[in-house]
């Protein structure tokens, strides 16, 4: 893989397009959702390249999400990864910097507080956060939703996303 083709974005950033929020699912395996307004514009997920050593997935990875923040300054969201996720640590932390570079706002939750806001239960499954996802309208075209949700790292993107307009929404 090249560096910075994990979601596609890098070379086809449009100007016009201005995402609000970019909200993800760190980690070996994940995902990023792209929001603009409070509609989920587009997701893309990856997986680290074997062939590439860990610090080159991660950087490959920071750099695709430094772009999105140049061009289009969103509020950052990610979930707080835990206490032996070392990998997960190590991007969260990355791309907190780099939010912090760019004066964008970053905002970090820990996975029970994402169930609670989404679901409404703290200790929800995947199928239950992938059920109320899916219907929480926030992705209009049935055809879009399923490949946007085809995997369980895209989903919790967005559930990420959810709970921060929902925390928003709460103090405000």
């Amino acid at each position: 893989m090249e560096k910075g083709s994990y979601f596609g974005i890098v070379s086809r950033i449009e100007d016009e397009m201005n995402y609000t929020m970019v909200s993800i699912d760190g980690g070996q395996n994940g995902a990023m959702a792209l929001w603009e307004d409070v509609l989920v514009k587009e997701v893309k997920g990856w997986s680290f390249n074997p062939k590439r050593t860990l610090s080159e997935n991660i950087c490959d990875i920071v750099d695709s999400v430094r772009l999105i923040i140049q061009h289009h300054r969103p509020i950052i969201v990610m979930e707080r990864p835990g206490r032996q996720m070392h990998i997960q640590w190590v991007m969260y932390s990355d791309i907190r910097q780099v939010a912090q570079q760019f004066r964008c706002g970053f905002y970090g939750y820990v996975p029970p507080t994402i169930k609670k806001q989404v679901t409404g239960n703290g200790h929800a499954g995947k199928p239950e956060m992938k059920t109320h996802v899916w219907s929480s309208g926030l992705i209009i075209d049935v055809e879009q939703r399923k490949v946007m949700l085809d995997d369980e790292h895209k989903v919790d993107a967005v559930a990420v996303g959810i709970c921060h307009m929902r925390k928003e929404k709460e103090n405000a």
